[in-house]
């Protein structure tokens, strides 16, 4: 009998037990780290879907509070990530994550969120929600992976596998191009008072003028908004409901004029009526010597008194307004010496200092759109502060751009023609775009700031603007202007010129890429041509719109009359805003058009 060859029953033991078990397993544990590969692509896919979702959310959204703002980001994210799958294996039941070191059960999925600080030292460090520093979504995914063949490898799991991703909020440097012309407080209730002595009853007495025929107001009286009370021409009234009033423009530029008497006014603090004590020069029943705000006001916008405001002063009656507004309040002596004493009226009002600054306050909360301007552009750099990277400029114009924060126009505080009210400076700010400050805070100041006064002078703004973006925009950053007006050009020179000059700006913004975005506020329906032709983006499209007085409509620019937002294209919008009220839903539109302009960025 022959002797097997020991050697060879050996190579056939091992290719019998390479056969059998090593290359299979060799096969399934290849299958196992194969699958736990593509696993972990399809969880960064999902966790990238839900970072981006997250950031999309965070620079989209209209809220003003970062608290409310960050939670809908969560939510949005988790929800996005469920809707995803890992190998077959659905996410809908994954839950937010405690911690990004979370370990899910097999075949259970979770998610962790945070916030991070891009500009912290060093940078990217996690943030609290609610904290309007957190401009970057960081998404933890982890899943139990649960091998399939584990029992015959010995590993059954579960294995957490992880993944994460990033969203950063876009950067943007924009400027703000603000109206405080005269007519952005022509929706103001005010009331025209002749304040004259009265001889047969040696006294003072306050008669409300006459409004001429044809104002919607209430007894024929010169008491309502200013618009309903002068009816000025399309571009608005230079009368103004607190300084600078010029309430010598009352007299002429207006279908429904009144007059003003610097005569009769007399000196404006600490003395009688300018006709004492003759009682003669009263002008007739147009003439009128004081405005005063109705600041409080009935629904036909008449004034509703008595009134006690918030700092404690009494305003009893009509005569008690006036001369807190001419500052005859404020001690015993100037109401001596403007014989406050003979106005029974005024018998139970006590003097104190103060009177007239609170008049002035109060005044100022019931200009009218002014007000509802200046927050609606404050809530839109708070939106765009809180949700996105953005260092903000602000340019207030009305006969010029303002360029720095102390900008003042020196101008007198009650007329033109009338000395012994005063000269004051009056705010027109501006604030420098800058590479390494938002500016937030300083913006927020400065709006708060305006009063209304001037001309309108777009082109101005837009120049001014679009040379802070050229000399001051951040590399890399999207650069925009944001242009909010009642109105449409008059200066310089000319309306005609000053369109011309606003087109020509626009022009040079296309150059640099700099997108504008318009706000034109029409006031009355006169004015809405007059904007479309000079705001437009697209002078070919028929523009729709409701006027102020509830009339459907619609008006065509026509090719003839390209609007600024058109001409500098790069995705510039225009809106046109016939309702005060509506003016902070258009700056939220905005400021999603301006994130829509950015495409999010998945790195840090």
């Amino acid at each position: 009998m022959r002797k097997r060859n020991s050697k060879g029953v050996s190579v056939l033991f091992l290719c019998v037990l390479l056969g059998t078990v090593i290359l299979p397993m060799v096969a399934i544990f290849t299958y196992e780290v194969v699958r736990a590969i593509s696993m972990q692509e399809q969880l960064q896919a999902s966790c990238e879907a839900a970072a981006l979702t997250g950031g999309a959310v965070l620079a989209g959204s209209d809220s003003t509070d970062p608290v409310a703002t960050h939670a809908e980001l969560k939510s949005a994210a988790l929800a996005i990530f469920k809707a995803n799958s890992v190998y077959e294996v659905p996410l809908s039941t994954a839950y937010e994550a405690s911690s990004k070191a979370d370990n899910p059960a097999g075949n259970k999925a979770s998610l962790f969120i945070e916030l991070l600080n891009p500009n912290s030292s060093p940078p990217n460090q996690p943030v609290a929600f609610g904290d309007v520093n957190g401009r970057v979504v960081h998404a933890v995914g982890a899943f139990g992976l649960v091998p399939v063949f584990g029992a015959f490898l010995g590993i059954r799991g579960p294995f957490t596998i992880t993944a994460e991703a990033n969203a950063r909020v876009p950067q943007l440097d924009v400027v703000l191009c603000f109206d405080v012309s005269g007519s952005i407080d022509d929706q103001t209730p005010v009331t025209f008072v002749k304040r004259y002595w009265d001889l047969p009853s040696l006294r003072t007495k306050y008669a409300v003028t006459t409004a001429r025929s044809g104002a919607p107001t209430v007894g024929g009286l010169a008491s309502g908004t200013i618009y309903d009370i002068l009816l000025p021409p399309a571009e608005g009234s230079s009368v103004n409901a607190v300084p600078p009033q010029n309430l010598d423009y009352a007299a002429s530029g207006h279908s429904r004029p009144l007059s003003f008497s610097t005569t009769l006014r007399g000196t404006n603090t600490g003395a009688p009526p300018g006709n004492y004590p003759s009682g003669t020069g009263l002008g007739n029943s147009y003439t009128f010597t004081d405005m005063i705000v109705n600041i409080s006001e009935n629904a036909d916008h008449t004034l509703k008194l008595p009134y006690t405001s918030p700092a404690g002063y009494y305003y009893p009656n009509l005569e008690t307004v006036v001369e807190a507004a001419r500052g005859n309040l404020e001690n015993g002596a100037t109401y001596s010496a403007a014989k406050l004493d003979t106005v029974p009226a005024l018998a139970a009002v006590m003097t104190r200092s103060g009177y007239k600054a609170d008049y002035l306050t109060e005044a100022r909360k019931k200009v009218q759109p002014l007000s509802t301007a200046q927050q609606a552009a404050k809530d839109f750099f708070t939106i765009m502060n809180k949700n996105t990277e953005a260092n903000f400029g602000l340019t207030c114009f009305s006969t010029d751009a303002g360029t720095a924060p102390n900008e003042t126009d020196s101008e007198r505080n009650v007329a033109t023609n009338y000395s012994s009210g005063g000269t004051g400076n009056f705010p027109r700010p501006g604030v420098q775009l800058s590479k390494t400050d938002s500016n937030y805070s300083g913006c927020l100041s400065a709006i708060d700031q305006t009063v209304a006064n001037g001309s309108t002078n777009i082109g101005d703004a837009l120049s001014k603007a679009k040379q802070m973006l050229i000399s001051n925009g951040r590399p890399g950053a999207k650069r925009a202007i944001v242009l909010c007006t009642d109105g449409q050009p008059t200066v310089p020179q000319s309306t005609s010129y000053g369109a011309w000059y606003a087109r020509s700006i626009a022009y040079e913004a296309k150059d640099k890429s700099i997108p504008i975005y318009s706000v034109g506020l029409a006031q009355n329906s006169q004015i809405i041509p007059g904007e479309c032709n000079i705001l437009n983006d697209d002078p070919a499209k028929s523009i729709a719109y409701t006027d102020p007085n509830g009339t459907h409509s619609s008006y065509t620019p026509g090719s003839s009359n390209p609007g600024v937002s058109y001409i500098a294209g790069n995705r510039g919008k225009f809106f046109l805003v016939t309702n005060a009220n509506y003016l902070r839903l258009t700056f939220e539109n905005i400021a999603r058009q301006l994130v829509q302009m950015v495409t999010v960025d998945d790195s840090i």
